[in-house]
């Protein structure tokens, strides 16, 4: 006999429309950081983490010269109907 599942949940693919990353201060709170790897950041996690960790800790990381193209107010992000860059 099998017993019918309990719970199903579907696994989201998410990605912002340019494929990037986002990592940036929340605006208004400067303790609250978002690191968002756009679906592929499972690759990343050690270069995010140790980001997050500086960012956290000392409030800086030695990548910060690195990070514009991420931040969460990029205008792809604002758009109301962004035009997405796929590759595949």
């Amino acid at each position: 006999m099998v017993a019918p599942p309990l719970l199903t949940k579907t696994c989201l693919y998410t990605l912002t429309p340019d494929r990037d990353f986002v990592i940036d201060r929340v605006p208004g709170h400067p303790d609250v950081f978002v690191l968002l790897g756009a679906a592929h950041g499972f690759k990343f996690a050690s270069v995010l983490g140790r980001i997050a960790s500086e960012l956290a800790l000392d409030g800086r990381t030695p990548s910060a010269g690195e990070l514009d193209g991420f931040r969460m107010d990029r205008p792809v992000l604002r758009e109301a109907a962004p035009r997405t860059h796929f590759l595949i």
